[in-house]
């Protein structure tokens, strides 16, 4: 009786703007099955079949990056969420190479308020690691609300909530 391996695997890399973009690979290989009376074998067999998800994936994931995809496509640019882009020219929101200079320190936008999507990800990012929000916003900014932070203090929030989650979880 023939043995079945499925194996998987997925990635994700962050973008600007706190989108992603992911790559997976699954297969599923048929094995004999007097590769359970040979546990070495069963490993190399497994391994190599890992092996081959995880080389497709980095592969995809690359040729994203660099904008090598199809038509449309973004190169990701360097991002404010703790994923740097790898040798990529910086991009606008739409992925077109930037033709003013970057004006991140800009006086007017750290003015700018906090975004829908970045109040949003507050919310899940406290809800799924059990983060009381009203009282980090109190604490932190003497505010109620995520809606009353700026652009460049609710991005800075996310990153350290998202940070301290990831490490209370290692």
């Amino acid at each position: 009786m023939p043995l079945q391996l499925n194996v998987g695997v997925s990635r994700k890399v962050g973008l600007p703007e706190y989108s992603s973009v992911g790559a997976s690979c699954h297969v599923e290989v048929e094995l004999d099955s007097s590769l359970l009376d040979d546990p070495d074998g069963f490993q190399a067999r497994v391994r190599g079949a890992y092996s081959a998800c995880h080389r497709a994936v980095a592969e995809e994931l690359d040729r994203l990056r660099t904008g090598e995809g199809d038509p449309g496509t973004i190169a990701p640019s360097p991002s404010k969420n703790g994923h740097a882009g790898r040798g990529v020219a910086p991009t606008s929101r739409n992925g077109a190479p930037k033709s003013a200079p970057d004006r991140r320190n800009d006086a007017s936008r750290t003015r700018k308020p906090a975004s829908a999507a970045q109040v949003r990800a507050l919310h899940a990012i406290a809800n799924r690691h059990g983060i009381d929000l009203a009282g980090v916003l109190l604490d932190r900014f003497q505010m109620d609300s995520p809606e009353a932070l700026t652009s460049t203090a609710a991005s800075r929030l996310i990153d350290e909530l998202q940070h301290s989650a990831d490490h209370a979880l290692a």
